[in-house]
């Protein structure tokens, strides 16, 4: 007592004089405690014998999944719905007692009005304990952290995930796994989760009456009861926004869990979830995915697994034809077109009255040179012959090609009546247009005379060198897409300079739909294509766009191409730069005209070959034109040169495609002039 004394509050030791006699049952238990005490306050204390428990024999372990209720230490947040597992040892006595990580040895047992003392396999009940962790549970304070249990015990077991993808995979492998080795598992009624088991996976899909798009429903039959998946995926994806990736993870054997609803859980196969997801991830922004038919392509990729389809059969045929483009079938020029097509040429016209047939649209991307307008011509010819184009095409282009347009469709395709809208006196043509079948127009023009371009229906939209539309923000792109045609085409050598949302700026104005919303597009595949090199969403979405875009290099159809090809650029020159050219035109025709009448032509032939010289230098920069009138040009900063910007455009797009360019002039000082355009533009070059 004198050591207790000097060792123990009073308070403590009051309780300890005042304690009542104990029975015999109980005096082992006391003990037990009372020697634990003395070990942790170090104390050597003569504590008399006992009586020896009786063995309890051999424990049967059984585990409960229940739900807890828990509380955050610091932030007094409350968690009702905690699911958690509680181990049980049943012994043989008709005892229970819960398996908590720092058991007591001794147990009390009543039997014929006396109490008897019983002691624990504690041995067996660790063995039992260490097969947990490899079942996937730890215990609730590992894993939660600062979070209490509000009913104050400590016991408990969880997955190291304890949402409902650890419990899945504990309901999935570790409850097997356990009673495999005897440990029982039962689920009390408030265990907030349970597997559902997919009787059959569908897609259904309903077509909007005379409308270009269609709902998807993706699915499961679950105890007879159909259930979207849409729902359930959209939450996944805004509480995980890296679901794609941790999917794509996955062997296709294993299983994702998808919450069916509050209790319910759906081991979908990571398999079937990739080829659901991955396509159809940039429609997920609504309850529903609202398709156009020009993604049709997707519903090929969502057939590659057993899936029951409930409609869509004539959307999955043109799919299908999408995805290998089975359904090209071949289209001979019609009579009256004047060039013989190459076979890539061929191609290229197969693929344009396909888009035609099925109502989609494209862009035909093949390198500078390969005849994009020539092909696009073979088309429009094809239309009118085959009495589908009733109402005049528009094509859209730059200034420095309407003359191009102009001379090609003269010589390929005299039939067509062509009607270029261009120049201050343009308006007057303005009431030609509907008897018109080709009308030609320049992007500045588009915006300026929308109102009367606005007003008409076209039967095909041309927009060549179309990168011109890549921002979706400028005045021609909003325009374009307001105009009313029945199909739509664009043509550039181009189609992405510089980043993915160019490439998403056209389908934009072509499809509408095609690529999802621009945000969408960015969260999908710009961002992880740019910033984070991921190849499988490059892949996907080359793979989205390649029914509608067409795209040859001179490598790919070498073959087919003759040992060189001269093409003739024209330029038409304006502003400055043509009233410049005209003004001296005059002046040289009048002073030419008086010196061949008083010397004649033998005499005057170098005053004809200097006003010839003058007249070209102004044509390819005023810069060259050593006159007063032209150096008064250059000062006022109207010294444009026509020639020089059409350059830089033709450099631009084939500098991209890849090429080398060898350029001549016939005046080094154009040369000149050159350089300094090559070097504010970045680019490279060696000088002979």
């Amino acid at each position: 007592v004198g050591e207790l004394q000097s060792n123990l509050s009073p308070h403590l030791l009051q309780q300890l004089l005042r304690a009542p006699p104990l029975n015999e049952a109980d005096a082992p238990l006391v003990r037990q405690q009372l020697a634990q005490l003395a070990h942790e306050r170090k104390l050597a204390l003569p504590l008399p014998d006992a009586p020896e428990a009786m063995d309890a024999g051999k424990p049967v372990a059984r585990l409960l999944l229940t739900q807890g209720r828990f509380r955050h230490v610091t932030m007094s947040r409350l968690h009702d719905e905690m699911a958690l597992a509680v181990l049980y040892f049943d012994y043989p006595q008709g005892i229970s007692v819960v398996g908590t990580e720092r058991p007591s040895a001794l147990m009390r047992l009543r039997t014929g009005g006396r109490w008897q003392t019983l002691q624990r396999d504690l041995e067996a009940e660790q063995e039992i304990r260490q097969v947990l962790p490899a079942a996937g549970l730890e215990h609730w304070q590992r894993c939660l952290g600062n979070y209490q249990r509000l009913d104050g015990t400590e016991d408990g077991l969880m997955p190291q995930q304890h949402d409902a993808v650890g419990w899945l995979a504990f309901l999935n492998e570790g409850v097997p796994e356990l009673e495999r080795q005897g440990i029982a598992v039962t689920f009390a009624d408030d265990f907030p989760y349970c597997i559902a088991q997919a009787e059959d996976w569908f897609v259904a899909v309903e077509e909007g009456v005379g409308s270009d798009w269609f709902d998807l429903d993706l699915g499961v039959t679950v105890a007879g009861e159909r259930l979207s998946l849409v729902p359930p995926l959209l939450r996944l994806l805004r509480e995980q926004p890296d679901l794609l990736g941790v999917v794509r993870g996955l062997e296709d054997s294993q299983t994702f869990p998808v919450a069916l609803d509050t209790r319910r859980i759906l081991p979908v196969p990571a398999g079937r979830l990739k080829a659901w997801l991955l396509p159809l991830l940039e429609f997920l922004d609504e309850d529903r995915p609202r398709l156009s038919r020009h993604n049709a392509a997707v519903l090929a990729g969502l057939d590659e697994l057993p899936t029951h389809w409930i409609g869509g059969e004539e959307l999955r045929a043109l799919g299908r034809r999408l995805v290998d483009f089975s359904g090209m079938a071949h289209y001979p020029p019609a009579p009256g077109f004047t060039a013989t097509l190459r076979p890539y040429q061929q191609i290229g016209l197969d693929w344009l009255q396909f888009l035609r047939e099925y109502g989609l649209a494209g862009i035909l991307a093949d390198d500078m040179g390969l005849g994009k307008t020539v092909q696009t011509l073979a088309h429009l010819h094809l239309e009118k012959a085959s009495g589908r184009a009733d109402r005049p095409s528009l094509v859209v282009a730059t200034t420095s090609l309407m003359a191009n347009w102009r001379d090609e469709a003269a010589q390929f395709t005299p039939g067509l009546k062509v009607l270029i809208l261009h120049g201050k006196d343009r308006a007057e043509l303005f009431g030609d247009i509907a008897g018109a079948d080709l009308v030609l127009t320049t992007y500045p023009l588009l915006v300026r005379d929308r109102e009367t371009l606005l007003a008409h229906d076209w039967h095909l939209l041309v927009m060549d060198e179309a990168q011109f539309i890549k921002n979706p923000k400028a005045q021609s792109h909003q325009v374009a897409r307001k105009l009313k045609a029945r199909h739509r085409l664009s043509l550039t050598g181009t189609p992405l300079e510089n980043h993915l949302g160019e490439l998403w700026a056209q389908f934009d104005f072509l499809m509408p739909g095609l690529l999802g919303t621009a945000k969408r597009f960015t969260h999908v595949y710009r961002t992880p294509i740019e910033k984070l090199g991921d190849e499988d969403m490059r892949v996907s979405l080359s793979e989205r766009v390649r029914p509608f875009l067409l795209r040859r290099t001179k490598e790919q159809v070498l073959k087919d191409l003759p040992p060189r090809t001269e093409m003739v650029r024209w330029v038409e020159i304006e502003g400055g730069q043509r009233d410049l050219y005209e003004s001296l035109r005059v002046a040289f025709d009048r002073k030419l005209r008086l010196v061949l009448t008083e010397q004649g032509v033998g005499r005057s032939q170098i005053m004809i070959f200097d006003a010839l010289l003058k007249l070209r230098q102004i044509c390819c920069d005023p810069r060259l034109v050593k006159l007063p009138a032209a150096e008064a040009l250059v000062k006022k900063g109207h010294a444009h040169s026509a020639k020089l910007a059409t350059l830089m455009e033709m450099l631009v797009e084939l500098l991209d495609e890849g090429r080398k360019v060898l350029l001549f002039s016939q005046f080094t000082s154009m040369l000149g002039l050159i350089e300094l355009e090559l070097e504010k533009h970045g680019i490279l070059y060696a000088k002979l």
